[in-house]
């Protein structure tokens, strides 16, 4: 149970970490060009 939990957060930060700085840079790149 506990080594199942462990997988899923840590699956969840790597999937977290690879998704999040995207988007976010997307955001800027879309803020950006709004100006």
């Amino acid at each position: 149970m506990l080594d199942t939990l462990l997988t899923f957060l840590t699956y969840t930060l790597y999937v977290y970490h690879n998704t999040v700085p995207l988007h976010t840079k997307s955001s800027t790149v879309s803020a950006f060009s709004a100006l």
